[in-house]
């Protein structure tokens, strides 16, 4: 991938970024004036500022992720981090939002092909088990207790196994067939430029052939 590409392409990223956290926003602010006591949306609001902020930081390292793709890296565990921060606020294993991890995992996918989008996958189910684990643990008195989820009484501990299972098979199942198609589209891409180039080269021996040739005088005839 070029420079230039790979400008372009985190250029959106930033984009596609901040119009989830503006949708974000919106929603709270709607939940908050129509439902008051339902969920507070003060964390809403921090979460939406991180999401500017870092935005305007990775804005501004644009120029350097090409020589740098660590930076590249840390954007993309930064997104996992803050889908697990919106997971938790809206409820940890009872959220409905947790098929949110598949944006950073897609967005890996893109960067990174196949091994950038299991390894995204990797850390996002570590994440993932690791905040249902706490909750459960705050639940029982071994953490504190804004550990428990916001919405009250847990569910059974088989629901939540088998909801941490569902999840983690579609983490995975979206990194290979993502990272497969992104591989796809790089192999095609990459066969189309070498189609051309080999084209280019035709048509320019084409052309030194036939300035080569000497041309034949009207008046002149055969011996």
């Amino acid at each position: 991938m070029s420079e230039q590409e790979l400008r372009q392409k985190l250029f959106w990223l930033i984009g596609i970024r901040l119009a989830i956290g503006t949708l974000l926003l919106g929603s709270a602010i709607l939940v908050q004036i129509s439902v008051p006591t339902v969920q507070p949306a003060v964390p809403f609001y921090y979460l939406i500022g991180l999401i500017y902020a870092l935005s305007i930081v990775w804005a501004l390292s644009l120029r350097f992720v090409h020589r740098r793709r660590w930076l590249l890296d840390l954007q993309l565990a930064g997104d996992a981090l803050i889908v697990s921060a919106f997971i938790y606020v809206t409820g940890g294993v009872t959220s409905y939002f947790s098929s949110l991890y598949v944006l950073p995992i897609i967005a890996a996918s893109i960067f990174q092909l196949r091994h950038g989008g299991l390894l995204v996958a990797v850390l996002s189910t570590i994440i993932y088990a690791a905040l249902v684990a706490a909750q459960y643990m705050g639940a029982y008195g071994l953490l504190p207790d804004w550990w428990a989820t916001p919405s009250g009484a847990l569910p059974a501990g088989s629901f939540a196994q088998f909801t941490v299972a569902i999840n983690v098979f579609g983490f995975f199942a979206v990194a290979v067939l993502s990272g497969s198609l992104a591989e796809s589209l790089r192999h095609a891409g990459a066969r189309l430029e070498r189609a051309s180039s080999e084209i280019a080269d035709l048509q320019a021996f084409s052309r030194r052939s036939s300035a080569g040739r000497s041309p034949r005088c009207w008046g002149s005839r055969p011996t």
